[in-house]
This record gives structure tokens, sequence and C-alpha cells, in this order.
């Protein structure tokens, strides 16, 4: 099992006991070095520090400062009885915003996220025979906590590894008259929304992990054989995963 996902389950059941102590009046006593703090705040700031410890695994340590200004606009009251201030304002919530987004991007330029190619080798069943899909070796595209949209580049394939991390993603196809079928998509949609928009020529064959997320697919694949296939493979995790034809 992935370290990230371990990571994600010991947050939800966290929560979860977290919520209950706080039913039960546990949390109270608990937490009154650091004055009032409701439990929305503890689970947000669980949330929010498993989603930075995903992201340092990942080697996206870009993606990581606007929650933790999250964390301290969550947290700001109680920082400032830890540490004695009479205001429990610190930073306008404003400047926070601020402060991350040009943290964000300073860290963007300094240091931009390098993607590996990837390799993998799946199975896919078709009509009850299985077709083996070699290594492949493509190129990422998508972003982060936004709206993106992406063009596959049918010439190419390119790109054809598609990320999304707690946005919007928008999968288009371009030059669909050159593509000849037989191609892998691999996506990772990670809490975010993405939508593929297929040609509705084509045959879609997909094999996505689906963890805690939505996942619909076209309901009517064209007719004929030689329809040219599309192969969908990779993970949607707490995310909502559209594929339909256009």
């Amino acid at each position: 099992m992935k370290m990230w996902k371990i990571i994600w389950g010991i947050v939800f059941i966290l929560a979860a006991a977290l919520i209950a102590l706080d039913a039960v009046g546990v949390i109270d006593p608990l937490m009154s070095v650091m004055g009032e703090i409701s439990v929305f705040s503890i689970v947000g700031t669980v949330l929010l520090v498993a989603w930075i410890v995903s992201r340092c695994i990942k080697g996206r340590v870009v993606e990581i400062f606007f929650p933790l200004g999250f964390i301290f606009m969550l947290l700001e009251g109680n920082i400032a009885t830890v540490l004695g201030l009479e205001s429990t304002n610190i930073i306008h919530n404003g400047l926070v915003l601020l402060i991350s987004l040009l943290l964000t991007v300073g860290f963007g330029i300094l240091f931009p996220p390098k993607f590996k190619k990837s390799k993998y080798h799946v199975e896919y069943e078709i009509d009850g025979d299985k077709e083996k899909v070699k290594k492949h070796k493509g190129r990422r595209a998508g972003g982060s906590l936004g709206s993106n949209t992406v063009y596959v580049d049918c010439t190419e394939f390119r790109p054809d590894i598609i990320d999304n991390d707690l946005g919007a993603c928008v999968v288009h196809f371009e030059n669909v008259e050159w593509y000849e079928g037989d191609k892998t998509l691999r996506i990772s949609n990670d809490l975010g929304s993405m939508l593929i928009n297929v040609p509705s020529s084509w045959r879609v064959v997909a094999s996505v992990e689906n963890n805690l997320g939505s996942v619909k697919m076209p309901e009517e694949a064209p007719e004929g054989e030689d329809a040219p296939v599309l192969f969908i493979d990779g993970e949607n995790d707490l995310g909502s995963l559209t594929v339909r034809y256009v």
C-alpha cells in the first residue's frame, strides 16, 4: 500500500476519533493550555497537515504554503494565547493569503516541479481476451488548486499523463483524425474534478482505481470493431472522474 494512502487512512480515523472525543467533552480539558479551540479547527488542521505531508512525499513542496496559511488562520487565536499576545488578530487574513501566494510563486520559480517519466504495465480485458499494453513513457500535464484545461495532441499523443490535485481539470483531444488507436491516457485525480471528453467515434476501455471517489464512464460504445480504442488508466482518490463522448 502506498504511503500517502496510509497517511490519509490514519487522518480520517483520527478525525472521527476527535469528533467523538469532543462529543463526550474530552477535548476541552486537553486544549485548555491553548485556549478555546473548536473541533472544526482541529479536524481542519489535521486534514491540512496530512495534505502537506502528502505533497512533501510527492516532492511538491511548492504546494504547501496555502495549506500552512489556512492552518495559521484556523489557529491564529490559539497561537496568540500561547505566545501571550493581547490581540488574537496577529496578521490580517488577506496578508496571510498574500504571503502564501508570494511564497508559492517564489518557490515555484526557484524550484519548478520536475515530473519523472513513468513506466507502467497494465492488462486490459476486451471481450474476454486480455490485451497487454507494453511499458510506456510519457509526459505530464495538469495542475492543482485551480481550473485547468489540457489538450492531448493525437499526432504524438502528448501529454499522456494528467495530474489533478484539488482542482477542476477538463481534457480535450485535438487532431483526432490522426489517432490510430491503442494509446493509453494515464490520470491521477486527487480530491478534484476531472472531465475527459472523448470523440464519439472512439472506444473507451478504462482501468481506473477508485478510492472513495466517483467514476462515471460513457454508457454506450460506438458500434463496430474497427473503432479506435483509447485506454484510460490511473487513480481517482476522493475525487470525481467523468468520461463522456462528444
